[in-house]
This record gives structure tokens, C-alpha cells and sequence, in this order.
């Protein structure tokens, strides 16, 4: 009991701490979510397969097994970006919220320009070059050349899977930073709460017939 009324306290402080007055928002179940991550790693990795495997020694299973490690820098990002930076712009502190905001902006950056080198040596790659730090340097007088349209799709799916994968990562739980793990251990709290004292009933139900049949 005395366990129940601490959590009970420490979720009521929370709430009144950050104003919240709605019930938290359930999470997707773990063997949905996994299974999204994975669907989502599948089908880049195959897309981007076939961009790698022009001009790769060991040609389309080469390309795949690149793009699988590629691939899944983009979705971890994604998703660890979206779970654990972008909910604190929701937050009740204006400086948590423009942290979240600069955060999630930066990110874009960044895995835009990550992508955006792996196009260029995608490009440099499937001439049959192995791509060098003088090859990039000659490109970055003309950065938006490309010698294949295949290089900037490959640009726009490792951006855009990781985009999607960050929106994923932020509604594995509830949109207000800390707000689900405090309320699930609240409600379970109460479940066990609940439960304890339908067996004590039973019991002294069980009780008090066996003394009516003496």
C-alpha cells in the first residue's frame, strides 16, 4: 500500500509539474514496433541494394550488404532521434523545447549531408573509380553534379527512411517526455493494487462460509 500511494504521488506531482490533464497515451505493442523497424531496414536495404550494386566487385549482394550497414545507421538515427530528442517539444520548459527543436534540425542536417555523401560516392563508384578525398574534393566545386539520377535517389531514400524512422521512433510511447513509463508504473501499481484486494476478498468470503458451515 505503501508502495501504491508513493507512485500515486510521484504521478501526481508529474502532472501537476508539467500541467498535463489528458490520460497517456498508450505505446505501440513491442512485436508491432519491431516488426515496423525491420519492414523498414528490408525495404531500404533492397532499394538501396540496387543503386550500390552498380560498379561494386561483388555486384548486387554487394551492394545489399552495403546498403544493409548504411541502412541501418539511417534507421537507428532516425529512430533514436525521434524517441529520445524530438518529444521534449512538447515540454513544458521553453529551453527543453527549443533544445528538441534545434536538436531535430540539426539532425535533418546532418543525415541529409551524410546521405548526400553517400550519393557522391555511389556516383564515383559506379564509373568503376574507387572513390578517394581527391574525388570528393573535385566535386565539391560542383556538388549538385551527378553523373546517374540513381545517386540522388539513393540521396532522397536514405533521407527519407530516416525521416520516417524518426517520426516512428517519437510514437513508441507517449508524445510528453517521461509521461508513459510514470504512468504505466502508476497503473500497474493500481492493477496490482486491484488485484491483491480481490483476493483478500475472496478469502475472507472463503472464510466466512467455512465458519457459516461449522
Amino acid at each position: 500500500k505503501n508502495k501504491r500511494v508513493e507512485i500515486k504521488n510521484e504521478y501526481e506531482k508529474f502532472r501537476n509539474d508539467n500541467k498535463i490533464e489528458r490520460s497517456s497515451i498508450l505505446p505501440r505493442s513491442g512485436a508491432l514496433a519491431t516488426g515496423i523497424i525491420i519492414f523498414i531496414l528490408i525495404i531500404e536495404t533492397m532499394l538501396n541494394g540496387y543503386f550500390f550494386g552498380k560498379g561494386n566487385p561483388l555486384g548486387l549482394v554487394g551492394g545489399w550488404f552495403l546498403a544493409f550497414i548504411l541502412s541501418s545507421i539511417n534507421i537507428t538515427i532516425g529512430i533514436s532521434v525521434g524517441k529520445y530528442i524530438l518529444p521534449y517539444k512538447n515540454h513544458i520548459s521553453k529551453n527543453k523545447k527549443n533544445f528538441a527543436i534545434l536538436g531535430y534540425v540539426f539532425y535533418l542536417i546532418l543525415i541529409f549531408g551524410f546521405n548526400f555523401l553517400i550519393g557522391h560516392w555511389r556516383d564515383i563508384s559506379a564509373l568503376g573509380i574507387e572513390a578517394s578525398i581527391d574525388d570528393f574534393m573535385m566535386r565539391s566545386a560542383n556538388p549538385l553534379f551527378f553523373e546517374d539520377i540513381e545517386s540522388i535517389l539513393l540521396i532522397m531514400v536514405g533521407f527519407l527512411f530516416s525521416f520516417y524512422s524518426s517520426i516512428h521512433g517519437y510514437r513508441l510511447d507517449d508524445p510528453y517526455p517521461g509521461y508513459g513509463p510514470i504512468s504505466r508504473r502508476y497503473e500497474d501499481a493500481v492493477e496490482d493494487y486491484n488485484e491483491s484486494r480481490s483476493e483478500i476478498q475472496i478469502e475472507l468470503e472463503d472464510y466466512k462460509d467455512d465458519k457459516i458451515k461449522e
